[in-house]
């Protein structure tokens, strides 16, 4: 499970642009002759099956996303390298091209926009359609989506063809944060009966559209402009109708809850270049395997599955062994996405003084714990060289300095004299004042299996811990929000062992750190459980947004890292790596690292039916 991020973009944008590719094309859209272009079938398939593509509670899976990857484009992107790639746009705004500027203290964002680009009906993008997502993500029935990095945004404008994006300060993340994305807005209003008066479309003007107090468009102006009406149709629209329109290279031809889904050409794509030798493929669909990630696994070593499905993702370190068993190439890559001992480091907890509000127990933790046998005993023969971290970013991250860090603290010796200095007991039977903490974790098998593993660990040095083991959802669950009663967000837990993903740019993260997004009563969508308040990170990570010098950044971050680890904030475990399978009938397959998804360059694929190709690796 992944902690929740505070990016604005709404369920039809979860992914950053969409699609993806190199190059630069405009021109007029218009339509082709299938049978002249596309040629073939791709089957992908993913066991984590979504019920919905946008809205709903659906919307933030990474199998949504990957989904939602075929079919939607935004101004720029994430390549399989980590890279922005200029989408919608013509290029990716830079200090050197002159699209990204500091004027009198305040950024602005110039994306030169790629004419005359249109929706899977043939209807044009037009300026309410960029305008839409903030338009949504500020209404007060999505009041969850303020208090994130687009509060800084002040206005949007457009002239020609250009897309100019206005600051309040200077955001050295914007690219990342304030990725737009269109919404059919003319659609929407069509489908769902609301037409919307009384609201500037053609700009966004943060000033004059919100209220000062709530930081949302007013609850009376939301009502008497049928926004209302619009935005709470959208909420809970499932958006799996055929009649739903895109702006990606894939539209949707059916959906079949829990069976397949279908995708075929939006043959008004114009956006990103096919394969030159190449037609796309007529057909890519995801086809339902298995819920059940062992019986996913197991279906997928069945001759009747290779010869069904070409593509497939989502699996955990465990199934490497019986992925390799398979007729498929197994590409294993470092990601984004590690394995955590998150730690509540408040003062207090349940009304009592806190033990990990002390640095001296947070490393004498991390001194406990050995986590060589820790990943050999969940995974046996797994290749510790390339997935032990030290830091709160991942080594495959450009940002990452994990190199200069120690990646394996085991020294009990060391843990056993800062817990007796902080006053506590070492051996457990004896007298004293003996610290057991309470420690929560998911009922997925290799967690359960993780925090007995620590339990054992944490005893040698005089450490108990309480285990629960906690749905990851639903009411009271590990990640629900607080008004479902999350642990996490509620504080309630000193050690919560999941899984954390990143984005490759480290300042997103930072959210989860700094002191005015703990989460509470009053800001029930902040990031920071861990009630982690230390003036000096957050002096490094206001620095760190502040700049649009990356040598500046890069230093600034390589700081922070080293800080984080020295004050133990979190204790990171292993890098948990994408795994993804291929036949070779999938042409033009570059495996992504990022959270743009194994399945984004679908634009770019093609059917091979010789199974002669081989995934293109970063």
């Amino acid at each position: 499970m992944l902690r929740k991020s505070l990016a604005i973009p709404a369920a039809a944008f979860l992914i950053l642009g969409g699609t993806a590719g190199m190059g630069q094309v405009g021109g007029t859209a218009h339509a082709r002759t299938a049978a002249d272009n596309y040629s073939g079938t791709i089957s992908v398939t993913d066991y984590q099956v979504p019920n919905a593509l946008g809205g709903g509670a659906a919307g933030s899976l990474q199998v949504n996303a990957d989904l939602i990857s075929m079919m939607t484009d935004g101004a720029i992107g994430i390549d399989y390298k980590g890279n922005f790639y200029a989408d919608l746009a013509t290029d990716v705004p830079s200090t050197s091209n002159g699209g990204l500027k500091v004027v009198n203290g305040n950024e602005t964002i110039t994306y030169h926009l790629k004419p005359n680009q249109k929706w899977s009906d043939g209807s044009p993008i037009t300026h309410a359609d960029w305008i839409a997502q903030w338009v949504l993500g500020y209404s007060p029935e999505n009041s969850a989506n303020a208090g994130g990095p687009a509060d800084l945004l002040s206005s949007v404008t457009f002239s020609g063809n250009d897309m100019i994006m206005s600051l309040h300060g200077v955001l050295g993340s914007a690219l990342q944060q304030l990725l737009p994305s269109p919404l059919p807005w003319e659609f929407y209003q069509k489908k769902y009966g609301a037409t919307v008066t009384g609201i500037d479309m053609t700009s966004y003007n943060r000033a004059k559209l919100l209220d000062q107090k709530t930081d949302l468009i007013p609850a009376a102006l939301d009502k008497s402009s049928g926004l209302q009406k619009l935005v709470t149709a959208y909420d809970s629209d499932n958006y799996t109708s055929p009649s739903d329109i895109w702006n990606g290279p894939y539209k949707l031809q059916t959906w079949s809850a829990d069976q397949r889904y279908v995708l075929v050409p939006n043959t008004y794509y114009t956006a990103l270049p096919a394969d030159p030798k190449h037609p796309r493929p007529a057909v890519i669909q995801q086809i339902v395997l298995s819920k059940d990630g062992p019986t996913y696994v197991q279906d997928l070593k069945a001759g009747s599955t290779y010869n069904t499905i070409d593509s497939a993702t989502d699996f955990d370190p465990d199934n490497i062994s019986d992925l390799k068993s398979t007729k498929y190439q197994v590409v294993v890559q470092p990601g984004l996405v590690y394995e955590i001992l998150d730690l509540m480091v408040g003062p207090t907890f349940n009304g009592k003084p806190n033990p990990l509000a002390d640095v001296r127990v947070r490393q004498a933790l991390d001194y406990a714990i050995n986590k060589d046998q820790y990943i050999q005993a969940l995974f046996p023969g797994y290749d510790l060289k390339t997935v032990e971290l030290a830091s709160m970013i991942p080594a495959s991250s450009p940002w990452s300095i994990n190199s200069q860090l120690p990646q394996n603290d085991y020294n009990p010796a060391k843990a056993r004299a800062l817990l007796q200095a902080a006053g506590y007991a070492t051996t457990l039977g004896t007298g004293g004042n003996h610290l057991t903490l309470d420690f929560v974790t998911t009922k997925k098998t290799s967690r359960i299996k993780g925090s007995q593993i620590f339990q054992r660990f944490f005893n040698q040095v005089g450490i108990g811990i309480k285990i629960r083991y906690a749905n990851a959802s639903g009411p009271n669950g590990l990640f629900s929000s607080w008004n479902d009663g999350g642990i996490q967000d509620h504080h309630t837990f000193q050690i919560s062992l999941h899984g954390y993903g990143t984005n490759p740019d480290p300042d997103e993260g930072s959210l989860s750190s700094i002191p005015s997004q703990i989460t509470s009563a009053s800001n029930p969508t902040g990031a920071n459980v861990d009630n982690l308040n230390d003036p000096h990170l957050t002096a490094l990570f206001t620095a760190g947004r502040s700049t649009l010098d990356n040598a500046k950044r890069h230093s600034i971050y390589n700081e922070v890292q080293k800080y984080f680890w020295q004050k133990m904030y979190n204790i990171s475990l292993f890098t948990t790596p994408q795994i993804t399978l291929y036949k070779g009938t999938v042409g033009n397959a570059k495996p992504n690292f990022t959270q743009s998804g194994p399945w984004w360059n679908a634009y770019q694929w093609f059917y091979d039916p010789t199974n002669s190709q081989k995934p293109l690796l970063s």
